[in-house]
């Protein structure tokens, strides 16, 4: 196999002499050229110069800790500029949790489709530790929710990026753990080609060498879902009070409506393209796009507040709150496929 064929990225915060092993292993499966990205581990100063002199094996250094997300961008952007020829970036855990094999056949299998992001997946039985499984079917149906996508296992570090999707994800703000959950949101909003293999599940004891944070690292990652929901509830409540507001001094539930839509609403289309979904489409395609879905919501609401009152003798106020409750999935889905989906693959 030709070292340009299979280059793999393996990001590493104080590892141990596993991270030596592995490399050893891979360089054996099938002498792939491989980045290891040294995230201000000065305590392995011996190990990384032991790394250093293996062949094909390139070390790269942060100055000092920025995450796992910015290990990853580091070995993203040398791959793109010392790397051309090949399809797929390969990236693996530092802490022998991916065994060599499984790695070097994730590659050949991602040469089958350059444009696919490729994905190791786990199985997740009951001899894994309990927060690995929580962790992974919480967020597995989370993503399932809100993404509309069914993934195996949404928290894997063994994967197969192409080419052609980097440089978006060189362009996320996310630096830690939730990196790699905003890869996966990223790929669905450019209807990149997301396929899984399974995978050997390997957990030491008590899962020492894991550097994941249980705590801070899951809020990290469930934040990429939470800020979907958040611009939600605050919108809802700017909306509510703007239209209550309103019904109050004109007693004319229409009317209160196109008010509150127009003040919650510019301020859901801000929010939602800057800080949600983080589009690069054009901000005129994606007006057009949003005005359009909030004059067919608002409309949709309204039939449902008046038949809610005039028939069902339900309080205004109350049928305002539980029409937006109905109508929220469809807002969000509607704002995820068609709304804010980027523009990039429909103008190349």
């Amino acid at each position: 196999m030709s070292p340009i064929s299979a280059v793999i990225a393996i990001p590493a915060y104080e590892p141990d002499k596993t991270l030596l092993a592995l490399v050893q292993a891979l360089r054996c499966e099938g002498e792939p050229a491989i980045i290891v990205v040294n995230d201000d581990t000065r305590k392995q100063a011996a190990l990384f110069d032991e790394l250093r002199t293996l062949a094909g094996v390139t070390v790269l250094h942060h100055p000092k800790n920025l995450g796992k997300g910015a290990a990853l961008k580091t070995a993203m952007g040398y791959f793109l500029e010392h790397f051309k020829e090949a399809n797929h970036l390969i990236t693996a855990d530092a802490d022998g949790q991916h065994c060599p094999q499984d790695i070097m056949a994730l590659q050949r299998t991602a040469t089958e489709k350059p444009d696919t992001l490729y994905m190791g997946t786990r199985q997740f039985g009951d001899d894994i530790p309990w927060r690995s499984r929580f962790g992974n079917r919480l967020t597995r149906s989370l993503f399932k929710f809100l993404i509309g996508q069914q993934l195996s296992d949404t928290q894997s570090g063994l994967r197969a990026i192409p080419r052609t999707f980097i440089p978006a994800l060189l362009q996320l703000k996310s630096t830690g753990y939730d990196f790699e959950l905003d890869m996966l949101v990223q790929a669905a909003k450019q209807n990149v080609e997301l396929l899984e293999m399974p995978i050997r599940t390997i957990y030491e004891p008590g899962n020492p060498s894991s550097h994941f944070k249980i705590l801070s690292d899951s809020v990290r990652i469930y934040f990429v879902f939470l800020r979907f929901c958040a611009l939600a509830v605050t919108t809802g409540l700017l909306d509510l009070s703007i239209f209550s507001l309103s019904f109050y001094l004109s007693n004319n539930i229409l009317a209160s409506m196109a008010i509150a839509r127009c003040i919650a609403g510019s301020y859901n289309f801000y929010c939602g393209k800057r800080l949600v979904f983080q589009s690069q489409t054009h901000i005129v395609i994606a007006a057009a796009r949003y005005i359009g879905l909030a004059i067919a919501l608002m409309f949709t609401s309204y039939a449902l507040i008046s038949l809610l009152v005039s028939y069902l003798h339900w309080n205004v106020y109350f049928s305002k709150i539980f029409s937006e409750c109905c109508l929220f999935i469809l807002s969000f889905s509607i704002q995820r496929i068609y709304v804010f989906k980027d523009i990039s693959k429909e103008t190349s």
